[in-house]
């Protein structure tokens, strides 16, 4: 069984999953499992002769590096945009639970989400997933999963059915530079405990 990202905003509940591929043939498919706060999910189907795009390592990219946004942009299927890296381990954005996002300054449309973040050797680095544009009231910035955490986040949907998560217990917010001047931190950034869930 191979898996697939499988774009979701909020929890699946369709009632039926069709695959449509570019040489026009459609099938079925069944969700194995998915995890909201990456927002990936893995799905299955019976169709043979699938050609599996190689993966790269999102671990080793750099910012200004070369990437290309693959998807359906207003649905116009296989879609290329170029671009860069813009950042990495991008948080804070208002996306979810989740946030450790590559950002890239390739075109990324609604379609785009859920498809492919190639580098220029075709190696699949991400999951593209959201633009900045209703957040940041920008445009040219959007977000990619990184696929190493993608990869591991699905290995575990496909054994268990679900990808489970610790918790430390605690809640915490940011050290800022206010709180850090306040407090006579020698550090800017970090976080502060705030309160400890009870019974934890």
């Amino acid at each position: 069984m191979s898996w697939l990202p499988y774009q979701k905003r909020k929890r699946v509940d369709a009632k039926r999953i069709e695959i449509s591929l570019s040489d026009g043939r459609s099938a079925p498919a069944e969700l194995v499992g998915s995890d909201v706060a990456t927002d990936v999910a893995v799905i299955r189907t019976n169709l043979r002769g699938l050609a599996a795009v190689p993966f790269g390592d999102s671990d080793g990219l750099r910012v200004g590096d070369f990437i290309c946004a693959v998807g359906s942009p207003f649905g116009l299927d296989g879609s290329a945009s170029q671009g860069i890296v813009s950042a990495l381990m991008r948080t804070d954005i208002g996306y979810g639970i989740f946030e450790d996002f590559i950002q890239v300054d390739a075109a990324v449309n609604p379609g785009n989400s859920g498809g492919a973040l190639v580098d220029l050797a075709g190696r699949l680095v991400g999951i593209n997933t959201a633009t900045g544009s209703a957040r940041l009231r920008t445009q040219g910035i959007s977000f990619a999963i990184p696929i190493n955490l993608a990869r591991s986040v699905a290995k575990e949907i496909e054994r268990d059915g679900t990808f489970k998560r610790g918790a430390l217990g605690f809640v915490t917010e940011n050290i800022g530079y206010e709180m850090a001047r306040a407090m006579n931190l020698p550090l800017t950034r970090g976080a502060a405990v705030t309160a400890v869930l009870p019974g934890s």
